[in-house]
């Protein structure tokens, strides 16, 4: 972090910021997201939250589109870390709150947006948009579970399909 720490505003973390420096990542797996869901949880686990650094952190979030639609390096990642900030029993700041619902949301349209049913497939096109993924990182089933997490009737699980 401190590559990226006097960045203003920060713009999520680079693959590779020798080789890639204005390339960033907003995804779960390698991204931005991945850094504001283990900063969030870290929050949950010590009860001092910043939300002012957290808020910074999450305006990275706020993309224009993201390429992919899976768990790991897609849309669902990144909405999978916006529901569990807004499923969380902490008091958010009314701005934050209004932006997260903001973001929710913008990727919840997003994904259902993209979804494809033809005669031969239905789902989500994985990683690289190759073909009809069915996997959790990449795939459909990792974007439905990122969409249907708000129709668990309010019962929270911390990542929930990690054994």
């Amino acid at each position: 972090m401190a590559i990226f720490g006097n960045e203003d505003p920060f713009t999520g973390i680079s693959y590779n910021s020798k080789k890639w420096p204005n390339i960033r990542s907003p995804y779960l797996m390698n991204g931005s997201a991945g850094l504001v869901f283990i900063l969030f949880k870290y929050y949950c686990l010590t009860d001092n939250v910043n939300w002012d650094l957290l808020d910074r952190y999450i305006d990275s979030l706020d993309l224009p589109f993201t390429y992919n639609y899976g768990m790991n390096n897609g849309t669902a990642g990144i909405l999978l870390v916006i529901k569990t900030i807004l499923r969380s029993r902490k008091k958010i700041p009314k701005r934050l709150y209004t932006k997260l619902k903001h973001l929710n949301d913008y990727y919840n349209n997003h994904l259902f947006s993209s979804f494809i049913n033809s005669k031969k497939h239905s789902g989500w096109p994985s990683d690289g948009q190759a073909f009809i993924s069915d996997d959790i990182g990449a795939g459909t089933f990792g974007i439905l579970s990122a969409i249907t997490l708000e129709m668990n009737k309010g019962v929270h699980h911390d990542y929930y399909f990690i054994l």
